[in-house]
């Protein structure tokens, strides 16, 4: 296993700076930050990652080598660009895909999973103080926040849940009466 090597830039008695974090988390911070920085959060994202690729160039190339298998898919998509239809946008994707889990691959390898939960926390902690302090809430209705609401596409009776918690009921809390009628006929017939 390849042990996370220290960059610390500045310690002191209260504070220790490692530059490998730093980037790390600016660079997940680039993506956790999407609704607010928008195109630019690729970017930034792009930027963080491969600082921190360049920050410690043999310590990554050394992380990429060991857990190659999980390059194997990116290079397989990389090689489809000779018989895709769309080559251009094969070659696009795919190199996004490397790059990106390339990244990801040195971040496992260079943060410790204190110091990741630590800076995801922070990320997280940001993004729930933009949430309230520019919120959206225009109408007096329920508050949104920066992050768009993404089960806006959901049925209006709800989700189909599995197995027998369906039958019982649970699935159907915002049914209309005779969908729920018609459920609670389905769930006798079946007993």
């Amino acid at each position: 296993m390849i042990a996370p090597v220290p960059s610390v830039v500045h310690q002191s008695r209260l504070l220790r700076l490692n530059i490998g974090e730093l980037l790390a988390v600016a660079t997940l911070g680039a993506l956790a930050l999407e609704p607010l920085l928008g195109s630019l959060a690729a970017g930034s994202f792009l930027l963080f990652g491969l600082l921190l690729l360049a920050s410690q160039p043999m310590h990554s190339l050394s992380s990429l080598v060991r857990y190659w298998p999980l390059l194997l898919l990116p290079a397989y998509c990389l090689l489809s660009t000779l018989w895709s239809d769309f080559p251009d946008s094969t070659l696009r994707y795919s190199t996004q895909l490397a790059v990106t889990l390339a990244i990801a691959i040195v971040i496992a390898c260079r943060v410790s999973s204190e110091s990741l939960l630590r800076g995801l926390f922070c990320i997280y902690s940001l993004g729930i103080v933009l949430s309230l302090v520019i919120g959206r809430n225009s109408d007096g209705s329920a508050w949104l926040g920066v992050v768009p609401f993404r089960m806006t596409h959901v049925r209006p009776f709800g989700l189909p849940l599995p197995g027998r918690l369906h039958r019982l009921g649970c699935g159907a809390m915002q049914a209309e009466p005779a969908q729920r009628a018609a459920q609670r006929q389905h769930a006798a017939e079946t007993q």
